[in-house]
């Protein structure tokens, strides 16, 4: 019987300008291949290798199994006699909830009820929260910011605190311990050298000694914050990978789509996060995904990196690359 070359289902190949990428959504890797072995690969996927090897011709074919080598090394491909027993899988994405993460912002001069906000997300179906705080809060007022998640229906919550004396990693190890809803605690403006310098020691606590001063830090486009889930990679094939099903209360207690948005829809209390998203302007942005903007349609990295669409090259231009994003996939390199 023949013996045919496939992809393993969970590998999908990702063509950019320069260079293309094979991600493993199931492992969250990925490596660089090139363009002609993305070609080659989507062309013959399923293919007899006899076949393959005969259209890469003898001038290649050392190359080409070199690459193959590298490809079955890594799990990226198979060797099978029957093909038809693999289906490739479909790309799709759906979800039953009407908002699936949301951001909430604090300061010292914050008024909104994060009890009722967190009740609210859960009857639009919010899995995941993310509570932010610029201001110095000390270990009470977090420990009730915690407490108001506590019997919700979200699965993660991620806290962004802002230094204060009181926080040490007993604090925080012992909140996780206590609330397993939350998956990270990140302290930022870290004054505190022993902590930053023992953070890397620490699972899922960390201690930064990065200045945020407010929503405005948001929006930063970094290879250290790509993600190749099945999750990430389905969504941005058909939606915006940041703003979809997003909802945000900002530090004053308005909702928008994102803190850092220009645009409100009424502060909370005085409307529900129900009813801000029932405007159709809400959801614009939902379904700008990243092949539909300039530059990142040619990049690589599209479909396992997150999107602005606040911060833009061109405030005009909805479609435009992400402002805070130094790479250029016209020549593969970073400018930072």
């Amino acid at each position: 019987m023949m013996i045919h070359l496939l992809l393993f289902s969970n590998c999908f190949p990702v063509k950019g300008f320069r260079r293309s990428l094979i991600c493993d959504v199931t492992r969250s890797r990925y490596d660089f291949i090139p363009n002609t072995l993305y070609e080659l690969l989507i062309r013959f996927n399923g293919s007899p290798l006899d076949v393959i090897r005969a259209a890469v011709g003898e001038d290649h074919r050392d190359i080409f199994d070199k690459y193959l080598e590298f490809l079955l090394d890594k799990e990226y491909v198979f060797l099978t006699d029957h093909p038809e027993l693999f289906p490739p899988v479909e790309l799709s994405w759906e979800s039953p909830a009407v908002i699936t993460n949301a951001i909430v912002d604090i300061d010292a001069d914050s008024t909104h009820d994060l009890r009722k906000i967190v009740a609210q997300l859960d009857g639009l179906g919010c899995q995941a929260l993310e509570i932010r705080t610029f201001d110095a809060l000390d270990a009470r007022a977090v420990a009730l910011a915690i407490d108001a998640v506590r019997d919700s229906g979200l699965r993660s919550v991620q806290l962004l605190l802002k230094y204060h004396p009181d926080y040490s990693k007993e604090l925080f190890r012992n909140l996780l311990a206590q609330n397993q809803r939350i998956m990270s605690i990140t302290v930022h403006s870290t004054d505190d050298e022993l902590l930053t310098g023992q953070a890397q020691n620490e699972i899922n606590v960390f201690f930064i000694k990065n200045l945020i001063l407010s929503e405005e830090h948001c929006g930063a486009i970094s290879k250290f914050n790509f993600a190749s889930n099945i999750l990430l990679f389905m969504e941005s094939h058909f939606h915006n990978s940041c703003l979809n099903r997003k909802i945000a209360v900002d530090k004053k207690g308005f909702i928008r789509n994102c803190p850092s948005a220009t645009n409100h829809y009424g502060l909370f209390g005085q409307r529900t996060l129900k009813e801000a998203i029932a405007e159709p302007l809400f959801r614009q942005a939902w379904n700008i995904k990243k092949d539909d903007i300039a530059i990142c349609r040619d990049c690589e990295f599209r479909h396992i990196c997150t999107d602005c669409r606040v911060y833009t090259a061109d405030r005009g231009d909805i479609y435009s690359k992400p402002a805070k994003c130094s790479y250029d996939p016209y020549t593969a390199s970073w400018r930072d």
